[in-house]
């Protein structure tokens, strides 16, 4: 019998070098080696088609391979990949991943809870930072009375165990990075609560500010309501500008 060691003249044989690991990123561009395909730089997925947007300039839909869609706000402030509920997380850095459609949100500004309403999915909506004296926005109160909403507490002030609570599977706050988002973010980053912060209001168009709506159509799984709403209502603004085109708006 012939040892191993033997076969060395006595050395110890040398381990084969590893390989270096490859990142989520780059395996995904590897499994799309596609020489006709564009792959999108930040999850390596094969790109199908990009959202044409006519008046948001904060937000930026790119739809990918697998059903996979990436939100781009305020060119990579916050980036948000929306999961199909049968597909698996990428556990990308940098990026918020949100499996979609999502069937409990935390809307702390009443201008989101406003775009949702509109497509007809307060449903949706499982806690707010507005008491039910509040609101203006139709069914908001009443939801809250039924105990259907849940109000959290006012603006920054809110109370996290309610929050936590009301299990959110996504909170959207405005964005802004002021030092009291900042904070509020830490915080529910800290419980593990997943959540976003959204740039309509910063669009000056306010039909800009309306486009969002199709982003809000996706997380709540109705982009066809999305598309009606925000067409009828770009509708109606081209014809009040029709009807008034002539009208002298200049003091006399």
């Amino acid at each position: 019998i012939i040892s191993l060691s033997s076969c060395t003249n006595g050395q110890t044989p040398t381990e084969a070098p590893k390989a270096p690991e490859t990142t989520v990123v780059e395996e995904n561009k590897k499994n799309n080696e596609n020489k006709e395909a564009k792959i999108d730089e930040t999850t390596g997925l094969e790109i199908e088609s990009e959202d044409k947007l006519e008046y948001a300039k904060s937000l930026k839909l790119t739809r990918l391979k697998d059903g996979y869609i990436l939100a781009n706000m305020l060119d990579g402030d916050e980036l948000v990949l929306l999961v199909p509920k049968d597909k698996e997380f990428l556990n990308l850095d940098g990026v918020t991943e949100v499996r979609y459609p999502v069937d409990n949100i935390g809307a702390y500004s009443t201008t989101h809870v406003a775009l949702i309403k509109a497509i007809d999915h307060l449903e949706k909506v499982g806690s707010v930072n507005n008491d039910k004296e509040d609101w203006y926005i139709d069914g908001v109160s009443d939801l809250i009375e039924e105990g259907k909403i849940k109000f959290v507490g006012k603006s920054f002030d809110v109370d996290y165990e309610l929050i936590q609570e009301a299990n959110p599977d996504l909170i959207i706050t405005s964005g802004g990075r002021s030092e009291k988002d900042d904070k509020m973010k830490d915080k529910l980053d800290e419980l593990g609560l997943k959540n976003i912060a959204v740039y309509q209001h910063i669009e000056d168009d306010p039909r800009g500010r309306m486009e969002w709506v199709k982003f809000f159509g996706i997380l709540v799984g109705d982009e066809d309501a999305a598309n009606a709403y925000f067409d009828d209502q770009i509708s109606r603004i081209a014809k009040i500008e029709e009807e008034n085109k002539n009208l002298n708006v200049h003091p006399s």
